[in-house]
């Protein structure tokens, strides 16, 4: 039995392992390099650097509220995940340290807002603004619902300036283009698709509407430079802008309104536009302002477009589409000089499109109207009135329906016909000859105006 025993122990002897010390050393090395080929593997295939780097996951679901940042915490960090609500995107930041609101100039400091455009401010008493972190191409600005934050910005008229000043030293410019109540629960103020500014006055935490004040970009010279507009195009005068063409028809100031403050009036202006090319053109993208000589720029106000020939301009302007449109302008009632500069730019494109347009503004206007004839029209429902106006002084000016009138025992008659159309462009030393068409007085006489001349006229029937 025993030799049996030994024969089994050297059979299995041979399936046996004998660890000596050497090989216990080179078990180890091998099992710590298969565990470092395994973490190069996996940082090789992580394009998201979720393990190493700096530990930060910067995707927008991390993004929380901090209660505020300051200026110079936001300067060490690198990069913001803006987001519009389907897509993301990285960008470098430069914090706003400040805001310029038409010469009131306001402390800045950042906070955060949710991926779903959840925005819960919690903004100190006082002028600090706060910026939603962010938002870049569209800077969101909330004030805290203070009396003297709220007067700031419902003085804010179309056309006052708006400047960002940077933690870098640099600062952007705005137009003011509008202002309006909004509900707490729209999120759209958030939008990042065009560039502009939103300022947000926050009211009391009960309130269901917020005030909303917007402003346009400013696009810089050096920007507007790269299209060559030294010369004005000229009322009537189509001008190319890419694939649009824009044609100015007329213009005339109409006066104080309830949508204007006291000491305004609208300057309205009457354009086609015509999209010649192959491409749907967002209406969006345009940007139009009134320059005066003294190059002070008023931002177009579409609510104070209520007398206007047209629409204003929205939407989009399909291939083939020449679409009209009046654009209302916010200026001062006192405002002086012979011309003013209408101008379009767009978002998409470099440089703008620069129309004079005769204005008479400040000064008196030479004119003499002589009349030549006031007849009955044939089938007589008409009064036809002809005649002449001349231009003695040295600027240019305009004859709008609005200058024109004829009046009886109190009743104002309508204008059936003009030749020519409305406006009637008069400059310097030269004479317009005009027809006008009215409705027939009921009475045997009627006072007939035309720019401050007035004429009796007896015997119509």
């Amino acid at each position: 039995m025993s030799e049996e025993s030994n024969t089994n122990s050297s059979g299995n002897s041979l399936f046996s392992i004998d660890f000596t010390p050497q090989m216990l050393i080179l078990s180890a090395l091998g099992l710590l390099a298969l565990i470092m080929v395994c973490i190069f593997g996996v940082l090789l295939v992580d394009p998201l650097e979720r393990f190493g780097g700096d530990g930060v996951d910067n995707s927008p679901s991390d993004v929380v509220d901090d209660g505020g940042l300051s200026p110079e915490e936001l300067a060490d960090t690198n990069s913001i995940i803006i987001f519009d609500g389907t897509s993301s995107l990285s960008i470098d930041v430069d914090p706003p340290t400040g805001l310029d609101l038409n010469g009131t100039v306001i402390p800045a400091k950042a906070q955060f807002v949710s991926e779903a455009g959840e925005w819960s401010p919690e903004v100190e008493e006082g002028r600090v603004a706060e910026w939603v972190y962010g938002t870049v191409v569209n800077p969101v600005f909330g004030l805290s619902g203070t009396s003297e934050n709220e007067l700031l910005l419902q003085k804010l008229v179309p056309g006052d300036s708006i400047s960002i000043n940077y933690g870098s030293g640099e600062f952007r410019e705005y137009l003011v283009s509008g202002r309006e109540l909004i509900s707490v629960e729209d999120n759209g103020l958030f939008a990042q698709n065009r560039p502009g500014i939103t300022l947000v006055w926050l009211g009391d935490p009960g309130d269901q509407t917020r005030l909303v004040v917007y402003g346009d970009y400013t696009l810089p010279d050096s920007t507007t430079d790269a299209v060559d507009s030294s010369r004005l195009a000229a009322v009537g005068e189509p001008v190319p802008f890419g694939n649009l063409v824009m044609t100015v028809q007329n213009s005339n100031v109409d006066g104080a309104s309830g949508t204007t403050p006291p000491g305004f009036s609208v300057m309205l202006v009457d354009f086609t536009v015509a999209n010649n090319g192959n491409n749907v053109i967002d209406s969006g993208l345009m940007r139009v302002s009134l320059k005066d000589q003294q190059g002070n720029q008023y931002a177009s106000n579409g609510a104070a477009n209520v007398n206007g020939t047209y629409p204003n301009l929205t939407g989009f302007i399909n291939p083939g589409d020449q679409r009209q449109a009046t654009a209302a302008f916010q200026i001062p009632s006192g405002l002086s000089g012979d011309s003013l500069e209408w101008n379009v730019s767009r978002i998409d494109l470099p440089g703008e499109v620069a129309v004079q347009i005769p204005f008479a503004g400040g000064g008196p206007v030479s004119a003499s109207v002589t009349l030549s004839s006031a007849d009955v029209s044939p089938e007589g429902s008409a009064l036809v009135i002809s005649g002449s106006i001349a231009n003695g002084g040295t600027a240019p000016f305009q004859v709008s329906a609005a200058d024109v009138s004829l009046q009886s025992a109190g009743t104002v008659y309508l204008v059936f016909s003009t030749t020519p159309g409305f406006p009637w462009n008069v400059p310097p030393g030269q004479v317009v000859n005009f027809s006008l068409s009215f409705q027939r007085p009921q009475g045997s006489s009627a006072t007939f105006e035309l720019l401050g001349n007035s004429f009796e006229l007896d015997g119509i029937r």
